[in-house]
């Protein structure tokens, strides 16, 4: 069993008035919920982490041509038009273009989608 620490924070009232609100909404203790958000932070931000990670190697490494090679010709066109081919904002993949980065090794497959 996981260690128990005891804390006392400072909130505003309406942030304390919200989280009493959804936490009996959601049937648990005030812990409990507060537990939770802070976990659901924590996993956003290794979710984060790992998209980074992925981003940077394939800037590192990106495909070859030879890898693109079972690609026809309008689907190498239509690659060549995606942000980052054209020099635009490259840390915002257009996932309406591409679909879903593939899944980290361990990761459920979607799991990033549904905890954004």
């Amino acid at each position: 069993m996981a260690r128990i620490a005891k804390v006392t924070i400072s909130l505003p009232q309406e942030l304390l008035a919200y989280i009493d609100r959804r936490q009996v909404e959601s049937g648990v203790s005030r812990s409990e919920f507060v537990r939770r958000a802070i976990e659901g932070v924590r996993r956003d931000e290794r979710e984060r982490e790992l998209d980074e990670q992925y981003v940077r190697g394939w800037r590192e490494q990106p495909e070859t041509e030879e890898e693109f090679g079972w690609l026809d010709p309008a689907a190498i066109e239509s690659l060549a038009d995606l942000p980052w081919e054209r020099g635009e904002d490259r840390d915002a993949p257009r996932r309406d273009l591409v679909g879903e980065p593939p899944t980290p090794v361990g990761q459920a497959p979607g799991a990033a989608r549904r905890a954004g």
